[in-house]
């Protein structure tokens, strides 16, 4: 005999701030939709006007079928989401000049800036503390949903030192306990550099550190990267920076800049020795102070265990 218990709880959800009105269509009686955040993130409905962004606990998947948060093997046909999303994130700097944002490895908090060949290591603002995969920019630590401990953990040895990919002056081991993993960050002393090959701490003239380092040059404007569900043309201006501006492609958004001189031109959409801005566009962005409104609700899919 089956057991269905369903249980309601309080439940933190966010404002929608990419999604464009995914509530639009809902079927009456439907008051939860999918989320391309992830496979537990739903979208609640009920006032279709304001779309609400929540997410299943304890790593519940959310079934759109049954309206319900269910394990995941009884969520038919298979959440791929979570996979896809790992599959499409970048995880080191292109080889040419785009602008890319690489997360870290296994921290939450730090994420790498690739312009023009050359890379730094940011960290996100407390506001913003931990880099989202989904939005490829910091946010809060609910719509991050940061999983990089578990990934990085995943896919190595535990209980063995690994090396940092982002520097030879440290390195990590993973363990796990009751069926979570935990990292472990340690230090080579002054003179040492790790050698992952040895996985070991040896003396700066025993081998040759081949991780490249990082370099300060003038960071582009904010924001980063741009929605391109709501642009028409192959690029659009930066609200920001009239010689910055965005190319859309079919995984999201990469910026670039016009040529010394030019200013990308708002009505032709491409770089002009006499570019026109768009009016807006001089205007001082205030990306960080961007905040997003949390609200409490008790209306939620039910937490469906069969």
């Amino acid at each position: 005999m089956l057991l269905k218990v369903s249980v309601f709880i309080i439940f933190a959800i966010f404002k929608s701030q990419a999604a464009l009105d995914p509530c639009r269509g809902v079927v009456e009686g439907k008051n939860y939709v999918m989320n391309p955040r992830g496979c537990s993130w739903f979208f609640s409905c009920e006032n279709r006007t304001d779309p609400q962004e929540g997410k299943c606990p304890h790593d519940l998947h959310f079934n759109v079928q049954s309206q319900s948060c269910s394990y995941p093997e009884n969520v038919f046909p298979r959440c791929t989401l979570d996979d896809d999303l790992i599959a499409n994130t970048p995880t080191k700097c292109p080889t040419n000049n785009d602008m890319r944002l690489v997360p870290h490895p296994f921290e939450c908090s730090n994420y790498t800036l690739c312009w023009q060949r050359n890379w730094q290591n940011l960290k996100c603002p407390d506001d913003r503390p931990h880099f989202s995969i989904f939005d490829m920019d910091c946010n809060t630590e609910f719509l991050a949903d940061c999983k990089a401990v578990d990934r990085f953990c995943g896919s190595v040895e535990l209980e063995q030192f690994e090396a940092n990919p982002q520097g030879c002056d440290d390195f990590v081991m993973c363990s796990e306990c009751e069926n979570n993993y935990k990292l472990h960050n340690f230090q080579c002393l002054p003179g040492f550099k790790f050698n992952k090959g040895n996985k070991t701490c040896l003396g700066e003239n025993d081998f040759e550190c081949h991780v490249k380092e990082s370099l300060a040059f003038d960071l582009p404007p904010r924001p980063f990267t741009t929605d391109c569900s709501e642009v028409t043309t192959l690029r659009t201006h930066h609200p920001g920076d009239c010689q910055y501006y965005f190319y859309c492609t079919s995984t999201g958004s990469m910026l670039a800049k016009c040529g010394d001189g030019e200013n990308f031109d708002y009505e032709d959409a491409e770089c002009k020795v006499n570019g026109v801005c768009h009016p807006n566009i001089n205007s001082t962005f205030e990306a960080e102070k961007i905040k997003i409104e949390r609200k409490i609700t008790n209306n939620i899919p039910r937490i469906d265990l069969n």
